[in-house]
């Protein structure tokens, strides 16, 4: 019996020593929960850096008989260089296309070819442009041609209306935005023909413009059967037309062809207004401006 209590005694003993070398386990709790916070907000995107400025140098009439042109070619390009960015501009107002912005430099060739060709070597050697645009002048444009073949740039040309451009001058670097000669009177020659007269005078200014435009209207006319009986070409400085007007009138033909520009143009219809002549033959021309309407039609 004693033996067994010893026996009890030790057991209780060592599982009390046992309890208390144990390590207690630590009752579970909770994992701290972090206090909620805002959303981070969202980065603002960050717009990728602008490239170099792309420079064009624009060549234009400014000065002299086309200047109202020159306006309408450089509000003109601004409106397309507006539409193409969709608006977007830098910190300078230059517009921005293709992520560069665009610097247009102008230069009035004062309606030589000899300064175009100055302005733009100037333009391409020192102002470091990349692209070439205008002119107001065929003659001018024609000229271009040849600074753009040799340095390789391209010559977009606008408003300049000689066929020349991208017919017998014509090269890979030559890109046309407005329409020629050919457009003007291969969309009338047809009703001329059959309606008005088959046999044509045409006055036109003896420069590249004039000249291209009397090579097309010889074509377009002659496509239906027509014939340009007397071509009057003038010079360009003309201000008393009366004796091309004469000889227009006293050619035989039924229709007068007229092919000017600039401020040229209201005197030449007043002149014809004073001579009979919108009685005595159907006129037939291409209005550039306002000023021109208003000499024949009032306003």
């Amino acid at each position: 019996m004693k033996k067994l209590a010893t026996i009890i005694s030790i057991m209780t003993i060592m599982a009390i020593l046992l309890s208390a070398c144990a390590t207690p386990t630590a009752a579970p709790t909770a994992e701290p929960t972090a206090a909620p916070t805002e959303a981070a907000a969202t980065a603002a995107p960050t717009e990728e850096p602008l490239g170099e400025v792309l420079k064009i140098g624009q060549i234009t009439s400014a000065s002299g008989a086309m200047a109202l042109y020159s306006l309408q070619q450089q509000r003109g390009f601004q409106i397309g260089l507006e539409y193409a960015s969709g608006g977007k501009q830098d910190t300078d107002g230059r517009y921005i296309i293709a992520g560069r912005p665009v610097e247009v430099i102008v230069k009035d060739d004062e309606l030589t070819a000899e300064k175009g060709v100055s302005l733009a070597r100037e333009l391409i050697e020192k102002d470091g442009v990349e692209i070439l645009q205008g002119p107001v002048s065929s003659a001018v444009a024609v000229a271009l041609t040849t600074v753009a073949l040799e340095n390789k740039m391209v010559l977009m040309i606008d408003p300049a209306a000689s066929a020349f451009t991208t017919g017998s001058s014509f090269n890979p670097y030559v890109f046309r935005t407005s329409r020629t000669s050919y457009d003007d009177t291969l969309v009338i020659a047809k009703y001329l023909v059959e309606n008005v007269s088959e046999k044509f005078a045409h006055i036109y200014i003896d420069n590249a413009f004039g000249q291209g435009s009397q090579a097309a209207l010889e074509f377009a006319v002659g496509k239906y059967g027509g014939e340009v009986v007397a071509p009057i070409p003038a010079p360009a400085e003309t201000t008393d037309y009366t004796a091309y007007i004469q000889q227009a009138m006293d050619s035989g033909a039924g229709c007068l062809f007229l092919t000017w520009s600039g401020i040229g143009y209201v005197t030449l219809f007043q002149q014809l207004t004073d001579m009979g002549t919108l009685d005595a033959m159907t006129v037939s021309t291409g209005f550039g401006d306002n000023a021109s309407f208003a000499a024949v039609y009032g306003n």
